[in-house]
């Protein structure tokens, strides 16, 4: 693809996400109980030396950062409704609402990008876009669509860089 070709925004077109790649995960992570056991369950494990996950992250160590979400996100992921892809082209990661097919995504709850300082020489000007934090030449935005029941405070309560 020349530089001179764009391809459909998912955000206001119809259709599969462009240029997909599975390099950014979401993940349990794991520790010692941060309250007291709930349940005999959540007891016994305590006792055995067993951790729990106490949060579950979304992260891409290539562009480093990590984004825990919030409790409503949490529900979904575990229940296997939500997902995510990237968007090689963009070097953003849209978390939505998964139907049981890829191609098929429901409502997406946020966008998280990524923009070096030299594919943007006079700046980066989407206003949508909301700034998380900039290291070196990188900064990191996120963007809610209409409808997401997010708020830019929960992204950057969760956001956080790596290393």
């Amino acid at each position: 693809m020349t530089p001179k070709e764009q391809r459909p925004d998912p955000m206001t077109e119809p259709g599969d996400y462009p240029d997909r790649t599975s390099t950014v995960s979401a993940t349990e992570c794991t520790g010692l109980f941060p309250a007291p056991p709930r349940s005999d369950a959540e007891y016994r494990s305590l006792q055995e030396g067993n951790s729990l996950p106490v949060a579950v992250s979304c992260e891409s160590i290539a562009d480093g950062w990590r984004w825990i979400l919030p409790e409503s996100l949490t529900a979904l992921y575990r229940s296997g409704s939500l997902s995510l892809v990237r968007l090689a082209e963009t070097r953003e990661v849209v978390l939505f609402r998964y139907n049981g097919s890829l191609s098929d995504y429901g409502q997406e709850y946020l966008r998280l990008r990524v923009v070096a300082a030299a594919d943007f020489p006079n700046g980066f000007e989407d206003t949508r876009y909301t700034l998380l934090a900039t290291r070196g030449q990188f900064s990191y935005y996120t963007l809610l669509p209409p409808g997401s029941p997010l708020t830019v405070q929960q992204i950057e309560q969760g956001f956080s860089l790596l290393g």
